[in-house]
């Protein structure tokens, strides 16, 4: 074997092990990637199974018997009872808890500029979104609004404020003039009823 070959042998190898190393790899990653979701199938259809066998049990015991049909509508009727009790108590627990956090947040604000943003913030996208979005934004109220707004700072939302209340006044002289269009072409048309009586 002359030495080109051997070489040429070697690199071969080396391929070989690389292609191995390289297949061995990608179905690892694969595995890894569908043993959440295999296993999330699997557990999925055991509960499905355990419900249907649960179901299947009472409707034989509630046939069977009227006493422990009666026990267990009572005992799943207090269980749902309870799950709504529960979940009524949560929410209003939740909201209870909410509703401090924004009064804490509120009388943080040591100006009325702050204040007077905090409350433009929840006028114009609401609770929930203007405490996220101020949590977001560093606990600052001022890049909070101009985040909601899409601005990028506070100095844009001034801008894009500046703009919009341009188009208001835009619209409302507009309007001014259009009005006193219409009443002046009221009052043409009344002369020249008059003059055709005359």
């Amino acid at each position: 074997m002359t030495e080109q070959e051997a070489l040429q042998l070697a690199a071969d190898e080396i391929m070989r092990k690389d292609m191995l190393e390289k297949s061995s790899k990608e179905i690892a990653g694969n595995i890894n990637r569908e043993t959440p979701n295999i296993v999330n199938a699997q557990r999925e259809k055991r509960i499905q199974e355990l419900q249907e066998q649960q179901e299947a049990h009472i409707k034989v015991y509630k046939r069977e018997n009227p006493l422990i049909a009666k026990e267990i509508n009572e005992i799943l009727g207090l269980e749902k009872k309870e799950s709504v009790e529960k979940s009524s108590l949560d929410n209003v627990m939740n909201k209870i808890e909410f509703s401090n956090k924004m009064d804490r947040i509120y009388s943080s604000f040591t100006d009325d500029a702050s204040k007077n943003v905090f409350s433009r913030g929840i006028k114009e996208v609401g609770h929930e979104a203007f405490v996220e979005a101020y949590e977001k934004a560093g606990n600052n109220v001022f890049q909070a609004l101009a985040d909601v707004n899409g601005c990028k700072d506070i100095l844009e939302l001034g801008e894009l404020d500046a703009k919009r209340d341009k188009e208001l006044m835009r619209a409302f002289e507009n309007d001014k003039e259009s009005i006193m269009i219409e009443k002046i072409a009221q009052r043409v048309a009344e002369i020249l009823k008059e003059s055709k009586k005359l």
